[in-house]
């Protein structure tokens, strides 16, 4: 949807000015009279300093933003935009107007979700949080996340509903997220450009979170992209072997569908590895039907020489763990599923991973032994129930296992 959609479907071929009664109304409908006089006298200065909407919005972003960083909240920059706030989120709430990307992302903050109380929005934001927390996301993060998002891609669109949310809009958000970056000015409104690269790869990792959450639902077809660690780059693999990778998808998205954000991104890397060394060592294989066990053996003795990508040393035993067990879970389940272009059985058993080594209780000097156990046996049994031991434990390291029970 471009601008001119959005503003016939706002009912004015431009964005316009609400009247002041409609304005009035909707504030002693939320507050008390004195904050309703208030901001009633706000909307009244900016219409008199802007009586043409799109004047405002035509001016410098600095204008329009009103505070720039670091400057203080009073007295601002252009006193008559940053007042004007709660009015231009009514604009948007009711219609009358829809804002640029520059100046959503610019904004410090947006007060807008007491202004949805009327909208779904509220409700359909409380669900997606609810399934992100489900599918592995902690409470607040997936709050903060997809309350950014979505209440820019609505003051853009104007669209309330979130059934409406398509690829195509989230996409235009993140262009618009990595295109603010060039702006030669962007210091000015997020300290430095370091400052916002570092503020837009949670942008980014905000609009990713709605995309897998709404690809769960089935309204984006098509499987997110990972992004890195920063979230500013999307990780693209090279289709090494279109007919292997086309399975390597088709696995991902079936996954995805029960299973958690880092269990993903695991199989993503271990089946990737595997792909990337198969193309390499063996460029005769085409297809994952065409894999045998002597090859997933050899790569397995490989990952006993070949350096990490990052560390440059030796693969550690857990990292080579990962690797053969998301390859072996894999083969395991797209055997079961009978799926055509696989092996269709198992060519690597659990037993056959590498062992990690186990973890050796904390060795305690006999003298600090000696002391530590002389007070526990001055403890009583209501001590214990208390968790004087377990304090202990946790400040020393000392485990339970690492010496005789005390008398009790």
């Amino acid at each position: 949807m471009n601008a001119a959609d959005v503003s016939r479907a706002a009912g004015c071929s431009t964005r316009c000015h609400a009247n002041a009664e409609e304005y009035d109304a909707f504030l002693r409908a939320r507050n008390s009279a004195e904050t309703a006089r208030k901001w009633g006298q706000r909307r009244q200065q900016f219409v008199q300093a802007y009586p043409d909407l799109e004047t405002w919005f035509s001016a410098p972003l600095t204008e329009r933003v009103a505070r720039l960083y670091s400057e203080r909240p009073t007295p601002a920059r252009c006193a008559v935009s940053s007042s004007a706030r709660p009015y231009l989120t009514f604009l948007a709430v009711r219609g009358y107007a829809w804002f640029d990307w520059e100046w959503l992302l610019a904004m410090p903050s947006l007060y807008v979700w007491s202004f949805l109380t009327e909208t779904p929005l509220v409700t359909d934001v409380g669900r997606l949080v609810d399934e992100a927390v489900q599918l592995g996301y902690t409470w607040k993060s997936a709050h903060d996340a997809l309350g950014w998002a979505v209440v820019r891609l609505f003051m853009h669109t104007l669209d309330a509903d979130s059934a409406h949310i398509d690829a195509t809009t989230i996409d235009a958000c993140e262009t618009a997220v990595r295109a603010f970056g060039e702006r030669p000015d962007v210091a000015l409104f997020f300290g430095s450009a370091a400052r916002y690269l570092e503020r837009a790869s949670h942008y980014i990792s905000f609009l990713q979170l709605l995309r897998v959450l709404l690809y769960h639902h089935g309204q984006i077809t098509v499987a997110p992209r990972r992004t890195n660690d920063r979230g500013d780059t999307p990780v693209v693999r090279p289709s090494l072997k279109p007919q292997i990778e086309a399975v390597v998808q088709q696995y991902l998205a079936t996954r995805r569908m029960h299973s958690r954000p880092g269990t993903i991104d695991n199989l993503d890397l271990a089946l990737g590895h595997f792909v990337a060394w198969i193309a390499a060592a063996h460029p005769e294989v085409n297809s994952f039907a065409e894999v045998e066990r002597t090859h997933v053996l050899e790569y397995a003795t490989t990952l006993n020489v070949i350096p990490g990508a990052t560390t440059g040393r030796p693969l550690s035993t857990r990292s080579k763990v990962a690797y053969l067990s998301g390859l072996s879970v894999f083969f395991r389940e797209t055997a079961a599923w009978e799926w055509e272009g696989v092996p269709g059985r198992a060519l690597l058993g659990r037993g056959e991973l590498p062992r990690l080594p186990r973890c050796l209780p904390r060795y305690i000097p006999e003298e600090e032994l000696g002391r530590l156990m002389a007070a526990v046996r001055t403890w009583t049994m209501l001590d214990f129930m208390s968790g004087r031991l377990s304090d202990v434990a946790i400040s020393t390291g000392w485990r339970l296992s690492a010496s005789d029970p005390p008398d009790a």
